[in-house]
């Protein structure tokens, strides 16, 4: 018994010990290579200590809301640190087209990971990780005219009298990206447009859709696991 204490308590220390040297190489190596490479603005912080608090500030839930004023502070770009990894956080439409579309090379490939990094995640770069907030943008009032109301047609382009489908790859310019944008776009969005289409065709075919007296189509969401709508929709239903 006492020779499996030992070894637990051995095992235990070098694993102490090892996450104590990945540490610190990501706190003197790691992060004066990404300061090297100019970050985005980040907010004043203590060392360390704040950035162990972050973890635990921004969550789905929130994410919105804490953000939001330091886009107002520092612009639609910022860096936020996570422990010791630097977190890019992006607001702002064209910045996006900027790096997924024109500069599309530079996220198509990734560094090779090692052996660990091939377990724990084969995601993500070794020097930060990028994040576009794609509701702000599709939220953007600059772009969609009373963008929190239901109105469908919006996503109708006339031009010379013809009716052309919305561009929703952002290839030109981003205006909503449910599925990315880029090199990194999804590779199975047209199948899904194709699934979501026939769907809510044959939904409006075999069925006429009435709204409940009072009760319009509210977008207002509410997250959970996912984000889902905060007033469930209510319709009368009958067969065509």
């Amino acid at each position: 018994m006492d020779q499996w204490f030992l070894i637990l308590v051995s095992i235990s220390i070098s694993i102490s010990i090892s996450g104590l040297l990945k540490l610190i190489f990501n706190r003197y190596f790691i992060n004066k290579k990404s300061a090297r490479h100019k970050l985005p603005p980040s907010p004043q912080s203590i060392p360390v200590i704040s950035n162990f608090l972050w973890l635990g500030r921004i969550s789905p839930s929130n994410i919105h809301s804490t953000l939001n004023p330091l886009h107002a502070k520092f612009g639609p770009i910022l860096t936020i640190y996570f422990g010791f990894r630097p977190v890019i956080f992006i607001a702002d439409r064209f910045l996006a087209h900027m790096a997924l579309v024109q500069n599309g090379a530079v996220f198509a490939s990734r560094p090779p990971a090692s052996a660990t990094q091939r377990v724990a995640s084969s995601n993500q770069r070794n020097n930060a990780a990028i994040n576009f907030l794609v509701a702000e943008m599709g939220w953007d009032p600059k772009v969609w005219e009373d963008p929190m109301a239901f109105k469908p047609e919006r996503f109708l382009n006339h031009e010379n009298g013809i009716t052309k489908e919305f561009d929703i790859t952002g290839s030109r310019q981003i205006k909503m990206m449910p599925f990315g944008a880029g090199r990194r776009i999804c590779p199975g969005y047209q199948l899904a447009m194709l699934h979501l289409e026939y769907y809510v065709a044959n939904l409006i075919w075999r069925s006429e859709w009435k709204a409940v007296d009072g009760n319009g189509v509210d977008l207002s969401e509410k997250t959970g696991r996912t984000a889902v709508m905060k007033n469930p929709l209510q319709v009368h239903l009958s067969p065509r």
